[in-house]
Formats: structure tokens, C-alpha cells, sequence
């Protein structure tokens, strides 16, 4: 990992985690899962991020997951942050068993290893309010399938063009947010690089 970015990554995690708190309190729900992209190279290393389009449960999950990869590769990026909440992607790719651990994991990856940070969490009250327990940190820790391969495809670093990329991924419903518009719509940062108002 680079020392240089880690306090931004440290950043991209809370910001997730609180945006996952504040879904979980509003409409019980997660967001969808998301890539962070960083470039250690760049003045601004925070690129932007990309989430998930729309899926069916199977196969459609796991290609969708998947196609994270795509920006990240075809931008270069040296470093991603990949967030999902665990029990709602293991329902998501039909994994067998469950109930499954409710759980935001935020993976920190650059283009040779990778860390879990677990962040478990149960729903109490009414209304819901997520109870947060303590962080797990998990080098090299297992990963679902097409998050394997989500890394997988970034660390091909694809020669192709990005505005045609970003354009084929929104077509297909994926969401592209670039750092350069979160800085233009808010005032704080970086933890407003991961707000979604």
C-alpha cells in the first residue's frame, strides 16, 4: 500500500460508513456497491467512483459486480476502495446458507494485495437504527467471486478510451461520479467526496 494515500483511503472509509448509516436509518436500506478510485500519481489522487447499475439476483449480480472494474482499469487507477454491505451482496449472488452477518466491508486494494475492514452491524429499534460493533482489519482476506474478478479486470489496465467507457457504463445504468464534480457541488472534502445529495 502507499503511505501517501492512506490517510484518503482512512477518509473514503468513514464517509462510506456513515453513508451506510444514514441509508440504513432512512430507508433501511444500503447503498449498492461501489468503487473508489485513486491514482497515486495525480495532484488530486481521488478520481471519482462508480456504482453498480441496476441487477437481477445471479448471474446478472455477479456480472454487474464484476464491471466495476472496467473504469478503474481503462483510468489506470493505482489504488481502489470497493464497498458493499456483505448480507445484501450474498443474497444478491444466490450464495447457499443465511441468514448471513449484516456487515459493511470496505476493501483497500492497490495493484498487488488487498485488506478487509469489516464493519459489523445489527438493526435495532423502531425506527431502525443500525448498532455498529468493532472493525476487523483481514489481509488478504477471501473474496466473493466477482470481487476477485472485479480486481482482476482493474489490474489489466486497458488502453481504451474513458469518455467511451464512462459512456457505455452509464448507458447501462452504472453510476460515475468524478471528483472534479463533487468538488464543484460541495464545500468539504474529502469527506464530501463520498456524499451523494
Amino acid at each position: 500500500m502507499d503511505p501517501a494515500l492512506d490517510a484518503l483511503v482512512d477518509a473514503v472509509e468513514s464517509g462510506s460508513v456513515d453513508l451506510a448509516d444514514a441509508a440504513l436509518r432512512r430507508d433501511s436500506a444500503v447503498p449498492p456497491p461501489t468503487v473508489h478510485l485513486l491514482h497515486k500519481h495525480l495532484r488530486q489522487p481521488y478520481i471519482g467512483s462508480v456504482a453498480t447499475r441496476p441487477f437481477r439476483r445471479g448471474a446478472d449480480a455477479a456480472a454487474a459486480v464484476t464491471r466495476l472494474g472496467l473504469l478503474p482499469s481503462v483510468t489506470l487507477a493505482t489504488r481502489l476502495v470497493v464497498v458493499w454491505e456483505y448480507a445484501d451482496l450474498c443474497a444478491a449472488l444466490d450464495f447457499p446458507g443465511g441468514p448471513f452477518p449484516l456487515g459493511l466491508v470496505v476493501l483497500d486494494a492497490d495493484l498487488t494485495d488487498h485488506v478487509v475492514h469489516w464493519h459489523p452491524f445489527q438493526l435495532r429499534g423502531d425506527p431502525i437504527r443500525p448498532e455498529w460493533g468493532p472493525v476487523l482489519r483481514h489481509p488478504a482476506a477471501q473474496l466473493p467471486a466477482p470481487v476477485a474478478e472485479l480486481l482482476a479486470l482493474w489490474r489489466e489496465l486497458r488502453r481504451h478510451d474513458v469518455t467511451e467507457t464512462r459512456a457505455k457504463l452509464e448507458g447501462a445504468g452504472f453510476v460515475i461520479t468524478w471528483a472534479a464534480d463533487l468538488a464543484a457541488s460541495t464545500a468539504t472534502a474529502p469527506r464530501g467526496l463520498t456524499r451523494r445529495d
